[in-house]
Parts: C-alpha cells; sequence; structure tokens
C-alpha cells in the first residue's frame, strides 16, 4: 500500500505544526522539507550520526522479568557496558537511542550537549521528554555541534507499541549496530505503511529512508495499533 508523496508532506507538516504550537514552548518546531535526494547522515560525517566509541566496565546482570508486551517490559542480558555516542548538529537533530542508558534522565544527559528539552511525540502532541528511552524518537535543538554522549546496556525481549497513525520511533539494536530494513516485522504483520522518513540535520529537512539507522529517529505510519518486537 502507497501513498503520494504530497499527501506524507502534508500530513507530516501537520504533525509538527500541531505539536509544536500546542507544547514546543516557543522552540517552533518545523516539519521542514522532504529532502529527496539530499544527503544523509553517516556514522562519523559532520552532519551528525551514531558512533559506537568502544567498551568499557565489566559485566553486568539487570534485572529481569516483565511480559514482553511493551517496551518498559523488556529485561536487560548479562552484557558489557557500552559507551555510545551521537553526534549533533547545530539546530534541530532528532535522534533515538539503541541501547538503555544507565541513567536515562534527559537532566543528566543533556548538560555537555548544550540542548535544554528533549521533545518526544505522544498521543498527537510534542511534549518535553523526562527520560530518553530506546525505541522512541526526540528531537534536540543545539545551539552549536555537540555530543550526546552515555553509557548502556543492550535489551532483550524489547518491543515497541506503535499506535495507529505517525510514530516517532527508532531501532533498539546491539552491536555492531545493523540498520533495520523496511518493511518492519511487526505483530500483526504488514501495519507499516512505507516509505518512513529521517531528519537531516544538515539540510534541516525530511529525507525519505528504506532503512532504519541505530541513533536516528523516524517517522513510520501505522495502519492500526501494532507491536515491533526486537530481533
Amino acid at each position: 500500500m502507497k501513498t503520494s508523496a504530497g499527501a506524507l508532506t502534508i500530513a507530516l507538516a501537520i504533525l509538527a505544526a500541531t505539536g509544536a504550537r500546542a507544547q514546543s514552548g516557543g522552540y517552533g518546531l518545523a516539519a521542514g522539507v522532504i529532502a529527496g535526494g539530499g544527503t544523509g547522515r553517516n556514522a562519523h560525517g559532520a552532519g551528525g550520526g551514531f558512533e559506537l566509541s568502544g567498551t568499557v566496565g565489566q559485566p553486568l546482570a539487570g534485572p529481569a522479568g516483565g511480559n514482553g508486551s511493551t517496551l518498559d517490559a523488556g529485561f536487560w542480558t548479562r552484557d558489557d557496558i557500552f559507551t555510545c555516542r551521537l553526534a549533533l548538529a547545530p539546530e534541530w537533530n532528532l535522534i533515538s537511542v539503541p541501547l538503555r542508558p544507565l541513567d536515562a534522565r534527559v537532566e543528566t544527559l543533556l548538560p555537555d550537549t548544550g540542548a535544554e528539552a528533549a521533545w518526544e511525540w505522544l498521543d498527537d502532541f510534542y511534549l518535553p521528554a523526562a527520560e530518553m528511552r530506546p525505541g522512541r524518537g526526540y528531537w534536540l535543538h543545539c545551539p552549536a555541534a555537540a555530543e550526546l554522549v552515555f553509557r548502556g546496556l543492550k535489551l532483550a525481549n524489547a518491543t515497541v507499541p506503535l499506535r495507529t497513525g505517525w510514530n516517532l520511533v527508532g531501532p533498539i539494536v546491539g552491536p555492531p549496530y545493523p540498520e533495520t530494513p523496511l518493511p518492519l516485522d511487526t505483530e500483526p504483520a504488514g501495519t507499516v505503511i512505507e516509505p518512513a522518513y529521517a531528519w537531516d540535520p544538515v539540510l534541516q529537512g525530511y529525507r525519505q529512508v528504506g532503512d532504519l539507522t541505530a541513533g536516528d529517529g523516524h517517522w513510520i505510519f501505522s495502519a492500526a495499533d501494532a507491536a515491533w518486537p526486537m530481533p
């Protein structure tokens, strides 16, 4: 099932503009433009992106349990603690965290980035996030180029819930951080309609993508309520 580019552009503009007016606190989150054919980010480019800098610490066992039906019900596996770096460009960045940060509080993650808040898309509004959780996308506004650095753990049995309509999400993956191809394996199957959109921080506009990249936030459209289990 396909949707015209014009309709998607309008839909994205409505989403961003509505949320900005309601909750952006004067930041003026803009929908930008669909940056078809524009240059995308890479792991080491000046435009930003995701990079694994290495492992630190020692094996760590975390709490286990939950029924696996939602993201929060995922449990940690015994694994190394990884240091992750997300390169941030000046102005707006749309990111996600592929691991569970050891300390997910925004107040501890953002001070070195220059960003004052992280905005997430919930119930058709942009709201300031108290924590940055894997599986969700977040807007950050940076006055200058910066890095968001955190230490985190891989997740097992995590599932990202999808609501009918547009969802702002990111893949939950561990090293070596493979890209997640579309269409996504969802339950029920076939609910996510291609294409997906990521934000190009250099062009400050949306670009169409065929794969979801770790560290990026993505807009995906779901035709029904669904679940997206991680591999």
